[in-house]
């Protein structure tokens, strides 16, 4: 394809058109649907692909008219492109044009400039060379009927891919500030275009330009993370549940009614009472699976006896105290008083009597309640023994 002539925009900042696309994959029965949704999101003009309806033609269904184009009646339905505009935009429209089953466009009179909108669905990878050819083809004569003074929206699904690869890229997240100093210095190097630009100048600066997108990109990316070993995916059921409340929270935004918020409200309580249920349906399946054949028992068990992190109280006049301080300054005191001398019966020798009463009479049990092995470490070391 050939650069697009460059367009002059003197619309306003208060024109306001609201647009939109969608591959909706066939429109049988999804009418009713998909006219609720633009109503609810005060969509003016939607370009729709891969509708799958024959022939050629317009039609009006509710506060919109559709104009659409797909193959001939005689064919298997296939491929297929619409724009539904909104009655109250219908006095704008100039005309439209039936190009292909892949694309349809249409022209607006607007009160600045004429508007010309193409709703385009591209072959996908899998179709015959000269089918893509064909439809680049189309494309290119529809662009070129457009005068350089009429604005140009070009919307709809192209089914192109970045790479000849056909298995998925690995995950990886990007760095930006490493992704932008990567663009900084490499952009003092990066050869410019002559004054005299050429249609073949301008797509090697092109090429040249997305190699270095494509370097800096891979220069600040980094793998994510493996999930975890004991990472369970969400069922079906429940992944549809959350999207249809994300639809309904969406749309809450736009209507705040009372229908919506009360259904966003149950249906909340269904994706919890679900969460709970396949809960404890998977650690029901997990106790089923621990054996003492396959050892499974024993390594679960094994997990769950690492150390004890919990912050144990200690009782001091009648109160729980979490203090750590606290816990070994009375420790220390407890275990000092029962191991200093008795006044009445004096030792000869100080360090052997402290001995003997810390091993004899200072029993574990005499130790202040909730107290860990490692509390007491802590208390020994803080009283310097």
């Amino acid at each position: 394809m050939t650069h697009a002539t460059k367009r002059t925009t003197i619309w306003k900042k208060k024109d306001k058109l609201r647009i939109g696309k969608l591959n909706i994959r066939s429109l049988d029965d999804k009418e009713q649907e998909l006219i609720e949704e633009l109503q609810s999101h005060q969509i003016s003009i939607c370009a729709l692909q891969e509708t799958k309806k024959k022939g050629k033609g317009q039609r009006e269904y509710g506060k919109y008219f559709l104009i659409y184009s797909g193959v001939e009646k005689s064919v298997r339905a296939k491929a297929g492109v619409e724009i539904i505009i909104h009655k109250n935009d219908m006095k704008y429209i100039e005309g439209c044009r039936y190009i292909s089953e892949r694309i349809v466009a249409i022209k607006m009179k607007t009160n600045r400039q004429k508007l010309n909108i193409i709703s385009v669905y591209g072959p996908e990878d899998c179709k015959p060379k000269a089918d893509k050819e064909a439809f680049y083809d189309h494309l290119q004569d529809a662009i070129n009927t457009i005068p350089p003074d009429e604005l140009l929206i070009l919307m709809g699904d192209f089914n192109a891919r970045s790479s000849s690869s056909t298995t998925a890229p690995p995950h990886h997240c990007i760095i930006w500030p490493k992704f932008l100093d990567f663009l900084i210095n490499k952009l003092p190097h990066y050869p410019l275009l002559p004054e005299s630009s050429t249609k073949e100048n301008i797509d090697t600066q092109i090429d040249l330009l997305n190699d270095l997108l494509i370097s800096a990109k891979s220069a600040a990316s980094k793998p994510l993370p493996p999930k975890p070993p004991h990472f369970i995916p969400l069922p079906n059921n429940l992944r549809q549940l959350m999207t249809h409340r994300n639809r309904l929270r969406m749309l809450l935004i736009h209507r705040k009614d009372r229908a919506t918020k009360q259904s966003l409200h149950n249906l909340q309580k269904i994706i919890k009472s679900e969460i709970r249920r396949l809960t404890d349906q998977n650690w029901t399946s997990f106790t089923n699976s621990l054996s003492f054949e396959d050892n499974s028992l024993w390594k679960a068990a094994k997990k769950l006896s690492g150390p004890n992190n919990f912050n144990q109280p200690i009782l001091i006049d009648d109160e729980l105290n979490f203090d750590p301080c606290l816990k070994a300054e009375f420790d220390a005191t407890e275990i000092s008083k029962s191991m200093s001398n008795n006044p009445s019966n004096p030792s000869t020798d100080p360090t052997s009597e402290i001995t003997y009463e810390w091993i004899n009479q200072f029993q574990p049990n005499d130790f202040p309640p909730f107290t860990t092995k490692l509390e007491v470490l802590t208390i020994l070391q803080f009283d310097g023994l």
